[in-house]
């Protein structure tokens, strides 16, 4: 499922301590950090959701949540956000950024 191996990508490059579980529509699970610290869990209601929060996850994580398309089953998600922006602000670079930012320039255009 291409929706898990970007997950997977970037995702695993991003949370590499912390425990987090990450639950996709059909019910696979991905497993991300190194296991330390109170567990999180959040589940996807559906598949275009995962593709909204790697699109744009700076704008669609709240909406996402607000919406019920991202849920929290583990944790709150004041937890998943310090967890995913701690890592993001020590990870400012890397070629899954890149490729981030050009999807979502390419998602935008008219």
């Amino acid at each position: 499922m291409l929706t898990s191996q970007i997950l997977r990508r970037v995702l695993g490059s991003l949370i590499t301590a912390g425990s987090l579980r990450v639950v996709l529509p059909g019910g696979q699970c991905l497993d991300f950090g190194d296991g330390s610290g109170e567990p999180l869990q959040v589940r996807f209601t559906d598949r275009a959701a995962v593709w909204a929060l790697c699109l744009d996850p700076e704008l669609r994580t709240g909406e996402l949540f607000t919406e019920g398309r991202l849920l929290m089953e583990m944790g709150t998600v004041y937890d998943f956000l310090c967890l995913v922006l701690k890592h993001a602000a020590e990870t400012t670079s890397g070629p899954w950024r890149a490729a981030l930012d050009r999807l979502r320039t390419l998602s935008m255009a008219p």
